[in-house]
């Protein structure tokens, strides 16, 4: 019976188990929502900030909405950053830019403790349609990979004769 459960043991440590797999984390609900405010509040005050804040805004606004999940709270990032711009309490240059530099900040450590995996980052439990339509709206970069579910459609409707 003990070799048996040895040879067993063993096989089952050579094949593994789809739980010992590393997997991307899903992103928070909030992390999509500060990213989203972000980039909206980004985009409406672009004229008054330096390239390199834009820069590290963009890019990790894009990295967290582009991850694809909790899609559904960008849309209440955007309407607190309209919010809070149409309020008029930030007035002057540098009160934008710290609000701004507070964002980059909390989007970067943000970024950090969710960490960037070799499998990537988030699970794209969103729809890629609404991932993609937000990412448009809020003036980011548009992963390649939202483009190829629309390249793999043309192609099969191609190779099928349906176009």
């Amino acid at each position: 019976m003990r070799p048996m459960l040895g040879h067993f043991v063993l096989i089952f440590c050579m094949i593994g188990s789809p739980s010992w797999s590393v997997m991307a984390k899903l992103i928070k609900p909030k992390s999509v929502h500060q990213a989203a405010y972000c980039a909206e509040f980004l985009r409406l005050n672009r004229s008054s900030i330096n390239v390199e804040l834009d820069e590290e805004i963009t890019k990790a606004a894009a990295a967290i909405i582009g991850g694809g999940d909790s899609i559904e709270f960008a849309q209440l990032g955007i309407e607190d950053a309209r919010r809070k711009v149409l309020s008029g309490n930030l007035i002057g240059v540098d009160e934008i830019t710290v609000e701004l530099q507070e964002c980059a900040n909390s989007l970067t450590e943000d970024l950090k403790l969710n960490g960037w995996f070799i499998c990537g980052y988030g699970q794209h439990s969103s729809p890629d349609t609404d991932v993609k339509r937000y990412l448009i709206e809020l003036e980011l970069p548009v992963p390649t990979w939202y483009d190829q579910s629309e390249i793999e459609v043309s192609l099969r409707q191609r190779i099928f004769g349906l176009l």
